[in-house]
């Protein structure tokens, strides 16, 4: 952990989410963790963007998201425009967004035991997933089947071909937790119903 940012200058940019130590906020701040506890705010980081940063109070910038995670791009990845920091911040951001659904729903990572990625892509969210969930069973899914070969062999994921037709994905067996991101708000209202009921 690095040593909390003092007081920053208001000419300072905001950091951005994934760089801000909720944990360390929250340690350093104990109304702030009141303020949560009692439902005031959801979380330290949206008191740090509503007041905390005006107020000058201090944050801690957490330890590089990135570490540990997988940066091979494969060739053929339609989701890679040339920009890696965007590309990996996708992940970073679908990664809080897991983080904020365990914490909403009381549930710690280590319950986590099986994870399915759908539509996985050449795994830009998958990579993270791996790194997050280093134990559990990791699945990925796509229409596209070099992406999911890829997936299988960079992060060791059980692979398994989508189909067109949603009643005929041949996903098998329970997840504690679905990543499905990019995907359903393509869809018809007909599709999207049909995938809930998959999940």
């Amino acid at each position: 952990m690095v040593e909390p940012a003092n007081n920053p200058a208001a000419s300072r940019p905001l950091p951005s989410r994934h760089l801000f130590d909720e944990d360390a906020y929250r340690f350093l701040h104990p109304d702030v963790a009141a303020a949560i506890s009692a439902g005031i705010v959801d979380s330290g980081w949206q008191h740090f963007t509503l007041h905390g940063f005006a107020e000058g109070r201090r944050w801690v910038s957490q330890l590089n998201p990135l570490l540990g995670v997988s940066r091979e791009i494969a060739p053929g990845d339609e989701m890679f425009f040339g920009n890696e920091d965007h590309y990996f911040d996708v992940g970073v951001s679908a990664l809080h967004a897991i983080e904020t659904a365990l914490f909403a729903a009381r549930m710690d990572r280590s319950v986590i035991k099986a994870v399915l990625d759908l539509p996985c892509g050449f795994g830009r969210v998958t990579r993270f997933l791996k790194q997050a969930f280093p134990h559990a069973r990791l699945t990925v899914c796509d229409l596209n089947r070099e992406g999911v070969d890829f997936c299988a062999k960079v992060f060791w994921a059980t692979p398994v071909l989508s189909a067109a037709a949603v009643g005929q994905i041949p996903v098998l067996g329970k997840f504690d937790l679905i990543w499905c991101g990019s995907l359903l708000t393509h869809l018809s209202e007909e599709k999207i119903t049909a995938f809930i009921e998959l999940f």
